[in-house]
């Protein structure tokens, strides 16, 4: 005898599956040209394939929620408006927070933030979690991108005659925004750049 059954799952887009060094080359794109995307944020506020890239690094986490990953446009919105802004400790011009996470019962937490003038990273520590995590959490409601999938299962296991039926793949109803490669990206704000000069 055969079960069949199916659902409909909707989830949120992750990064894309890369390697290690692969994600690490994405971040150093990031951290090399950071002016250069703040130069060119309208082109990518204004283009969704633009708006939802993921980096691995773009995300904000809890200790009870996980892990949520930050689209490059919603990060660029929340810049904008002088929201996850810091003093660099080392020239003390304005540093942009790309990740963060913590736990909202201890509230213990760090931050991880950007300085385009020193041209690095640095830690830090927000008087409070919720200064960095609300902003994040009430625009990513206004920007997702989701896929649907329709999750089928037609094994189940018995005791009397071990696994039941025949497993089908998923399938992918709706894949949500497209997204382009980081590279790319930054490929085509040069190009934008060059035109300019």
């Amino acid at each position: 005898m055969e079960i069949f059954e199916e659902r409909t799952v909707v989830q949120n887009i992750l990064p894309p599956a890369k390697t290690k060094a692969e994600h690490q080359s994405d971040f150093d794109l990031f951290l090399n040209h950071f002016k250069l995307i703040l130069e060119h944020q309208e082109i990518i506020l204004n283009t969704p394939k633009y708006f939802q890239i993921l980096l691995e690094r773009f995300h904000v986490g809890t200790s009870i929620t996980g892990i949520a990953y930050i689209p490059l446009g919603v990060l660029l919105l929340l810049w904008r408006d002088e929201e996850l802004i810091c003093q660099c400790p080392e020239c003390n011009g304005n540093s942009y927070i790309f990740q963060a996470g913590g736990s909202l019962l201890s509230g213990d937490h760090r931050y991880t933030a950007i300085c385009p003038e020193c041209k690095r990273c640095f830690c830090g520590r927000a008087s409070s979690f919720g200064e960095i995590y609300s902003p994040i959490c009430s625009i990513l409601k206004k920007y997702p991108n989701t896929e649907t999938i329709l999750k089928r299962r037609t094994t189940t296991f018995s005791w009397g005659q071990g696994l039941v039926g025949k497993p089908t793949p998923d399938e992918v109803i709706d894949s949500g925004i497209p997204t382009i490669e980081f590279k790319s990206l930054i490929k085509l704000l040069d190009k934008a750049l060059e035109g300019r000069g």
